[in-house]
C-alpha cells in the first residue's frame, strides 16, 4: 500500500498535536458504532434466517413422523428397507451402549484386570509459581518484554 491516506478528520493535514489525534479518536470510534449498527443489522438478519430454519425444520419432522410410521408398518410385514424414487426408508435395529462415569468403570478395571489410560501434563500454573518463589527455570524457559499499544474510544452520539 503504497499510497498516502488522506484522513479527512484532518482536513489533508499531518497528525502532529492532541488535537489531531483526538479528532483521530473521535473519528475511530464513530467508525466503530458504525461497525456496532452493522454487526447488529447481522443479528438481526441471522435471527430471522434461524427462525424460518427452525420452521422448516419442524415441517420437516412433521413429514419424517409419517414416513416412520408407514416404515413401522412395513416392518411388520418384514420389510426393513423401502426404496422410492426420491429416497430410502429403513429402519435398523441396534444396541445402544452406555456405560457409567470414570470412578465406576477404574474400580469396574482394576477389579477384572482390565487395562487403563493414565494421563498425565504438567500445572503450568504451579510451575510459575515455583519459578517465581526459587528462580529456578526449567530447560527452554524464556521471558520475553512485550510492548503493545491500545486504544479505547469514549461512547457518545
Amino acid at each position: 500500500m503504497d499510497e498516502k491516506i488522506i484522513f479527512d478528520e484532518l482536513n489533508g493535514e499531518e497528525p502532529n498535536n492532541q488535537v489531531h489525534i483526538d479528532r483521530m479518536l473521535y473519528k475511530v470510534g464513530k467508525l466503530e458504532r458504525e461497525i456496532e449498527k452493522i454487526e447488529d443489522s447481522i443479528i438481526e438478519s441471522k435471527e430471522f434466517y434461524e427462525r424460518r430454519i427452525d420452521a422448516i425444520k419442524k415441517q420437516i419432522h412433521a413429514r419424517e413422523l409419517m414416513m416412520e410410521s408407514y416404515a413401522m408398518s412395513q416392518l411388520e410385514n418384514g420389510i426393513k428397507t423401502t426404496k422410492l424414487p426420491n429416497g430410502t426408508l429403513r429402519i435398523v435395529n441396534r444396541v445402544k451402549k452406555t456405560l457409567p462415569d470414570d470412578d465406576i468403570l477404574l474400580k469396574y478395571s482394576y477389579a477384572n484386570s482390565i487395562a487403563t489410560k493414565v494421563v498425565k501434563k504438567p500445572d503450568k500454573k504451579s510451575i510459575f509459581e515455583y519459578i517465581k518463589e526459587t528462580g529456578d527455570v526449567p530447560d527452554g524457559y524464556d521471558e520475553t518484554d512485550v510492548v503493545s499499544f491500545s486504544f479505547k474510544t469514549n461512547k457518545t452520539n
